[in-house]
């Protein structure tokens, strides 16, 4: 017990088990047989951990590592008791590892005449009013100019109006 202190464990007994971790890492969880406690699970070179597991577990717990990684690591005996490494397509690996499809590498042509297209928003309500009791904002964008005009509204039914008020304005 005391080379496993030494070594940074923490010791955990109760309930007839026996948990020695390290950090957040449990390395082991031994059972309590009359007054020993058995380990189905052997501690191997530095520090790494092996209890029998299959391939795709250790797939799992190393972080989705690739065959051919942990390949390397059976070959090095880092990991007991695996001599090779081959599993199945691990679903969370195939969707992580799929592409999106691209966005149009031409950028949409923008209108050549001022006021032929108005793209137009309308946000809120707002959380807080405005200093003018203002609950919504109406905005008109135009495609030609990349202008930009805001207008203000206390009630959404507003936004005709505003409109009317904004092709007045432009008409000009």
């Amino acid at each position: 017990m005391h080379l496993l202190d030494d070594s940074g464990y923490d010791n955990h007994f109760g309930f007839g088990k026996w948990k020695p971790t390290k950090g957040n890492l449990a390395m082991t969880i031994g059972e309590k047989n009359y007054k020993l406690y058995w380990t189905k699970s052997l501690v191997a070179k530095d520090n790494v951990n092996d209890i029998y597991m299959d391939t795709s577990l250790w797939h799992r717990n190393l972080g989705h590592i690739s065959e051919e990684r942990l390949n390397y690591l059976a070959k090095k005996d880092v990991l007991l008791g695996l001599k090779s490494a081959k599993f199945e397509k691990c679903s969370h690996c195939m969707v992580s590892k799929q592409t999106r499809v691209s966005f149009k590498k031409q950028h949409p042509s923008r209108k050549s005449k001022l006021l032929e297209l108005v793209h137009s928003n309308v946000y809120g309500p707002l959380k807080v009013n405005s200093f003018s009791d203002a609950l919504y904002f109406v905005t008109l964008f135009d495609d030609c100019s990349r202008n930009l005009w805001v207008y203000a509204l206390q009630r959404k039914y507003q936004v005709l109006e505003k409109f009317k008020e904004f092709h007045a304005l432009v008409e000009r």
